[in-house]
């Protein structure tokens, strides 16, 4: 089939039939067969070249004029625009030049126990950046991350909007997802404050074209890629529909012993979730499940009758997430895998088809680190530093990431204490306990 390049001048551009319901929308912000489940299977948008070969890794710019057409399409690897091309040229997909890291992060991580506070954004941008790549593999980090469109409809239900805000912790961006038939609808996530004006041109669009409001919006987590365009999102509805009612706000609180708040949790008006509420509207029943370990108020939710999962931050799309509390992280996993979701829809990344060999890995991977720490400790007859069972375990990481893999061996230590397997002395040596595996 022959496709026109995106945003052409020409007047007589052919378009392939676009999906139902959703119209142009994904067509115009040229949108390809990702498998990710597409209407029908197949492409509904490319960029072409002079010799008619798909192109993927054109960049597309996140931002819409108000009547919806493209602006402009550029190879350059510029901020706040998004790669829209399928796999099909997997040599020209996003790098690390561009996205330097596949894991997102939140704007501050403080273990609970150990006193740490918030820091420069710019040095915990660096050393989450540092921890995504020591929780990878020893096949080294992912250097490729898979292109998606900013609009794309999912099922009859679910259509994701991109949150505008790729980076080395969003990967391609914060997944928004409107989820529903009717008029009505739950929108999941809200994207970022300082990417805001770019989202809330799609998800106007979307909007428009769907006939369709929000009534409730659920946030995930407090983190500001997810819950900082929720001031933005009720002043595009504000515009859209003035006399409706505002949407409801939802979100889990924190734990008791997590008392930081975020400025967004305080200025924000938001009602709290509680574990296996459902949230309902014409189409869609999705029930809460909580999930703490990215953080201390994570939500899952679960779109019943179909068994998908949103999965925020906990499982990602790619790569592997970064966690507040590992031993709650770890739980959280067993119980997503206790629910056998038939799809995932993450925070970040594309969608996964086939979850459970992804969740699986998640936590063998976790369980492969805690082995080591446990034999090693084992071996020796005296207690040992982190620093001790770092240089064992990460033998030739560079001095760069050593802070993370600090961070990383602190989290298991902290996971195995709570479990009784490992003492901590006032000096900082940590013996395992024996029979304790």
């Amino acid at each position: 089939m022959k496709l026109s390049q995106v945003g052409a001048s020409s007047g007589n551009a052919s378009r392939p039939a676009p999906a139902p319901r959703v119209r142009d929308h994904a067509g115009r912000a040229g949108a390809t067969n990702l498998d990710e489940g597409l209407v029908d299977g197949g492409p509904i948008g490319a960029i072409r070249s002079g010799r008619d070969r798909v192109i993927a890794g054109v960049l597309f710019t996140c931002s819409q004029s108000d009547s919806g057409r493209d602006r402009d399409v550029s190879a350059r690897g510029e901020r706040g625009r998004y790669v829209m091309a399928s796999q099909r040229a997997p040599s020209s997909s996003v790098t690390r030049d561009n996205l330097r890291s596949p894991s997102p992060s939140p704007p501050c991580i403080a273990h609970p126990s150990s006193g740490l506070r918030p820091v420069l954004p710019l040095l915990l941008l660096l050393f989450l950046t540092n921890l995504s790549q020591v929780n990878e593999t020893s096949k080294g980090t992912m250097s490729t991350l898979t292109n998606l469109p900013p609009i794309v409809r999912l099922s009859s239900k679910v259509i994701r909007i991109l949150g505008c805000n790729p980076g080395p912790m969003t990967l391609q961006g914060t997944n928004t997802y409107l989820v529903g038939t009717g008029h009505r609808r739950v929108l999941v996530d809200s994207g970022e404050t300082k990417t805001a004006d770019a989202y809330i041109k799609l998800l106007n669009n979307v909007l428009r074209e769907e006939n369709a409001t929000i009534e409730h919006l659920v946030v995930t987590h407090w983190h500001h890629d997810h819950i900082g365009g929720v001031e933005p999102v009720r002043s595009l509805l504000k515009s859209l529909f003035p006399l409706d009612n505002q949407p409801t706000v939802w979100k889990l609180p924190r734990s008791s012993n997590d008392r930081e708040r975020s400025n967004d949790e305080n200025s924000i008006q938001w009602e709290p979730l509680r574990d296996n509420q459902v949230v309902e509207v014409e189409g869609a029943k999705l029930q809460v499940k909580y999930t703490p370990g990215h953080t201390s108020d994570h939500a899952c939710l679960l779109l019943q009758d179909e068994n998908i999962l949103f999965s925020g931050d906990c499982i990602l799309g790619e790569g592997t997430s970064v966690f507040e509390d590992l031993h709650d992280y770890m739980l959280s996993l067993d119980k997503i895998l206790e629910m056998q979701p038939k799809k995932i829809y993450p925070g970040h990344g594309p969608v996964l088809d086939d979850p459970l060999p992804r969740i699986q890995y998640y936590i063998n991977h976790r369980k492969q680190r805690e082995d080591e720490i446990l034999r090693i400790l084992e071996g020796n007859n005296k207690p040992m530093t982190i620093a001790d069972i770092v240089k064992l375990i990460y033998k030739d990481i560079p001095k760069n990431l050593l802070p993370a893999a600090v961070f990383t061996i602190d989290q298991h230590l902290h996971k195995l204490q709570k479990e009784r397997k490992v003492l901590q002395e006032q000096e900082g040596g940590w013996w395992r306990i024996k029979g304790k595996i």
